[in-house]
């Protein structure tokens, strides 16, 4: 490294100072040479030009190096197109991709593509340089001769996009570059353990993980790419092995050379063609980390046989070893390792010259750019010319295999993504005709988002291929999110209908849940993400049983230290120490989990309360939290108004608002506060947290300020006078289901505490609209109950007469305030939480029906009691509120000072709650201080958010946080009595 201002010079090598020189003084603004080192100058700058470039050696740091150069080759294509100053070149590209390859690529994903082309190309064009030329420089004239034969789509696209033309782009600065680096990288060291296994080490594997971590790190989120560890693809593929062998009587198991006859069109006719029985895909090959341990697994059964080795790849590896990518890097990768691998470079050189095998001209591997999720139609090569004809023909190839060969296995790890980038109406009907139906009526999911995450349609493109052959094996490692989430029900009741085996190696892992081993130690993930994962074996056999058998074992710990990865690399499916369970998966649900169903059918018989009450979402969604939440109805009504004097990007500015996104933008926002009248007026309480009420600006308009207003259901809180609503989660990941509160106002959606979802937000009454199906109660308004689940109420109960006025009413006694309140103190009830605890964890709570009159009176009274606790509407001192109790705690605040809350802490022996040096709340049990509602524990969280926002307590403040006290300590007390009232379980 070279430090200059001009005047002094230092040359600098591995960090140290090896060289300085000085040329000139100054003094006063005049410069003067020092004649007599004019030499000394001269000298230190010929050393540092002739300084050999010290070697790139990591394969980390190289591919941060590309990355870094790719991103500058992206921008100024993006750039390029957006003023529409494209060369003839690129343009005529990225037609030719859109027009028979990927019909949907826009520029943005065409400068991305081109720019991964040009350093994987140049990259595999390195590596074989490095090979046949040891020793002479690379030279970017030569490069698209020097990509692998192996790959002759790449070699000509090359060919295409490095030829004269290339020298008039503006990025061809970059791509000099990045010739440069190449050829100063130490290929023999970047290579030196390609092949070797050493876990996540291995440089080939593991490189482009780490390019796009550098290159794009959200473009790898989106596209949900993460290397996949060897000891989790070794037990895949000796697992698959093992099923060839056992299941289909494949004795060479994956080596197995058998052919069978195949019908398939060509030309437009049906023809029979042998072919070999064992087709293998990976559909989201990635850098084909699976291909290559397949072939591996096989070519380790010609151990002592080598001679016999190349006439098996010719005959019977390369016809039937198949992978789709999207991608363009990780495509070239994997051609460049499965190239290598069969050339033996992952051998000893003393064995590579018997296992090398030498490819002709016409061979090539058959991993292919396509979209696996994508059934575009044949193309007719005859029409098309050049680039066009080249794409063509790489297209037409996946086709063939998605649609034509009878693959038997498809295996891999796709990838996770929950915001898919794989949106197309062949999968989208997969999944709608397998997926969205379970017992066969419709799913009826408000928000089936998850059945869109990439790893679930890659399983259905899986499932389908398997279908279309008859028989086969599917084998993924994927998020394990689907074993056991409701949404999933319809996907795992079709698995079941396809395959008659399942064997589910739950991996575990999954930070968002918290989960531990058994013993209470660490349990760790296999990637380097936060959900858990698990191994499905899904089996279809040739000739079937008729007897399903669904499998399900556990593998919790470390991830290293003798820990998972260990244990994979020293298992399969058939070792005699693993612990299968069988399971029985049932309606509704059909868990691919275990689970206890003793008391399955007993808690089916309870209604959901999402059956019940029809009319409910989400709660509200901001997207932007710091901004459109308020602490208090006058700031936030500040803030609005300043806000709607701003022009956008000052009000970006001046809220930190950060970029716009799909469904929050600026412009939105600003339209939605200046349209809407008075700011006063749209100013909202909401209830933010357990016993927390903050205020937002609410129009309800879509779109606007609030990002997800959910009208439908939030409008009915102003419409209908006096209302109430239930918030409860549908699933709840860790600690035990206490996620129920009520409000009379909006409510966020993470009003309550869950790693599994969002609470959701059931109004008691809605505004009656024309047309409503709903049970007729009072005029204008409608209760948020099914007629079917009141009328289960009115049967059990005998009518009675109700003094209405001057006479009577015969009829039912039973209101819809009686049956909220019902459902308010079953939900609280210790034992129907324990009870449930499994239940509850998976879907909505469901609600049992008692036909006790005096039971039904009593919870009636309870959950009122409960109701008026939560909604804070009651009097400090009246103690007729809680039944059997003589005193709410008593809460005192002694000390004087500014009330700033800066820590927060808990004395129990003193029952001192301490906000900071000098201040503190006296008087708080110890089991209303770890008292939790909605996954919180209230009483500490209300103080500290308050705390990080550095919030000093006003008098109200302090009076409400004594009343959450009181609050906390009643609802004790109450759920207490509500078990008491209870006599037997189930209820009768």
């Amino acid at each position: 490294m070279l430090l200059t201002n001009y005047i002094e010079f230092r040359w600098y090598v591995d960090g140290k100072l090896r060289l300085p020189a000085t040329l000139a003084t100054y003094k006063k603004g005049k410069v003067t040479i020092l004649k007599d080192n004019v030499a000394h100058v001269s000298e230190l700058l010929q050393a540092f030009l002739q300084h050999d470039v010290i070697p790139i050696s990591d394969p980390k740091l190289l591919a941060s190096k590309m990355a870094g150069l790719c991103r500058n080759i992206d921008k100024i294509i993006v750039k390029a197109f957006e003023e529409n100053q494209e060369s003839r070149l690129l343009r005529g590209l990225q037609d030719a991709l859109k027009k028979t390859l990927l019909p949907e690529l826009s520029d943005e994903q065409f400068a991305d593509m081109f720019a991964q082309t040009l350093a994987y190309g140049l990259f595999a064009a390195r590596i074989n340089h490095f090979n046949e030329k040891p020793g002479q420089q690379f030279r970017r004239s030569e490069a698209a001769r020097e990509i692998p034969k192996t790959n002759p789509f790449l070699r000509k696209l090359f060919e295409t996009i490095n030829g004269t033309e290339i020298e008039d782009e503006p990025f061809i600065g970059f791509v000099d570059d990045l010739i440069a680096i190449m050829d100063h990288a130490d290929i023999g060291a970047i290579l030196q353990h390609f092949g070797r296994r050493t876990g996540q080490e291995d440089p080939i594997l593991h490189f482009y993980e780490t390019f796009l971590s550098a290159y794009n790190a959200e473009l790898r989120e989106k596209r949900g790419v993460y290397y996949t560890p060897e000891p989790v693809v070794s037990y895949i593929v000796r697992s698959v092995d093992h099923i060839l062998k056992e299941t289909f009587q494949l004795k060479d198991g994956l080596a197995d050379r058998t052919k069978i006859p195949v019908q398939f069109e060509r030309d437009g006719k049906r023809v029979t063609e042998m072919m070999p029985k064992v087709l293998i895909l990976d559909p989201a090959c990635g850098t084909g980390t699976f291909l290559y341990a397949v072939i591996n697994h096989i070519r380790n059964t010609f151990v002592g046989n080598a001679g016999e080795w190349s006439d098996f790849v010719r005959d019977h590896l390369l016809p039937r070893i198949f992978g789709f990518e999207l991608l363009m890097a990780p495509y070239a990768v994997a051609h460049l390792k499965l190239a290598m691998q069969l050339a033996g470079m992952d051998m000893e050189e003393t064995q590579r010259r018997n296992w090398a095998y030498d490819f002709k001209s016409d061979e090539r591997l058959n991993i292919f750019l396509t979209n696996s999720l994508e059934m575009t139609n044949k193309y007719v090569q005859t029409a098309l010319f050049g680039l066009e004809r080249q794409i063509a023909e790489e297209a037409n190839a996946a086709h063939y295999i998605k649609t034509e060969l009878p693959i038997l296995v498809v295996l891999g790890n796709p990838p996770y993504s929950g915001h898919s980038a794989n949106k197309n109406d062949w999968i989208d009907e997969r999944m709608r005709e397998a997926y969205y139906m379970v017992d066969g009526e419709p799913l009826g999911e408000k928000n089936p988002k998850w059945l869109q995450d990439d790893y679930v349609k890659f399983i259905r493109f899986g499932q389908w291929r398997i279908e279309q052959a008859g028989h086969g094996i599917l084998a993924y490692i994927t998020n394990h999110g689907y074993l056991d989430n409701p949404t999933f029900r319809g996907m795992r009741q079709s698995l079941m209908n396809t395959f008659d085996e399942i064997h589910i190696l739950d991996l575990h892992g999954n930070a968002k849940k918290k989960e531990t081993a058994p013993d209470g130690g660490k349990d760790e993930n296999v990637f380097d993400i936060q959900q858990g994962v698990a191994i499905g074996l899904f089996v279809k056999p040739e000739h079937p049983s008729g007897k399903r058998a669904i499998h399900k074992t556990d593998l919790y710990g470390r991830r290293k230290d003798l820990g998972k990865y260990e244990w994979l690399a020293s298992h399969d499916i058939a070792s005699k120490d693993t612990e299968w369970s069988r399971l029985q998966p049932a309606t509704p649900f059909y868990l691919f989990t275990q689970f206890d169903t003793t008391l399955s059918e007993e808690y089916q018989q309870g209604c959901s309360i999402s059956d019940a009450m029809p009319l409910n979402s989400a709660g509200i969604v901001t997207a932007r939290d710091d901004f459109a939440i308020g602490w208090t109805s006058e700031e936030l009504q500040k803030r609005m108004e300043e806000f709607a004097l701003l022009s956008e990007n000052e009000a970006r500015k001046r809220f930190d608002l950060g970029e716009d996104v799909d469904d929050w933008k600026v412009r939105w926002a600003l339209d939605d506060v200046t349209s809407n009248g008075d700011i006063a007026d749209m100013v909202s309480p909401i209830l933010y947290r357990p016993f927390d009420t903050r205020y937002t600006f609410y129009s309800g308009n879509i779109p606007g300020l609030i990002c997800r207003p959910r009208t439908e259901v939030m409008q009915h809180m102003f419409l209908v006078p006096d209302n109430v609503a239930l918030v409860v989660v549908r699933q709840v990941a860790e600690g035990i289901f206490d996620h129920v509160v009520c409000t009379r106002y909006l409510c966020d959606n993470r009003l309550t505490r869950s790693n599994k979802g969002i609470c959701y937000h059931f109004p008691l009454f809605i505004k009656e609209e024309d047309g409503s199906k709903s049970y007729d109660h009072k005029p204008r308004t409608l209760p948020n109950f099914t007629k079917e689940f009141m009328d289960e109420f009115y049967k059990r109960f005998p009518p009675a007469r109700r003094k209405m006025g001057k006479g009577y009413l015969e009829g039912p006694w039973v209101s819809e305030r009686d049956i909220f309140n019902y459902i308010y103190a079953i939900f609280h009830s210790p034992t129907y939480r324990k009870r449930y605890a499994e239940f509850l964890k998976m879907d909505f709570p469901r609600v049992p029906i008692t036909s006790d009159v005096e039971v039904f009176r009593k919870l009636v009274k309870l959950g009122g009691a409960l109701v008026k606790l939560h909604l804070m509407e009651f009097d400090l001192y009246d103690l007729s509120l809680i039944p059997n109790s003589s005193s709410f705690p008593k809460v005192n605040y002694p000390e004087k000072g500014d009330h700033k809350v800066e820590r927060v802490s808990y004395v129990d022996n003193k029952r001192q709650v301490w906000i900071n040096n000098t201040q503190y709340f006296e008087g708080v049990p110890p089991e209303v201080w770890e008292f939790h509602i909605g996954g919180y524990q209230v009483a500490r969280k209300w103080l500290d958010d308050r705390r990080k926002a550095g919030r000093t307590l006003s008098a109200d403040d302090r009076d409400h946080y004594r009343k959450i006290i009181a609050a906390l300590a009643g609802t004790i007390q109450v759920m207490e009595e509500i078990d008491k009232a209870i006599p037997s379980w189930p209820i009768e």
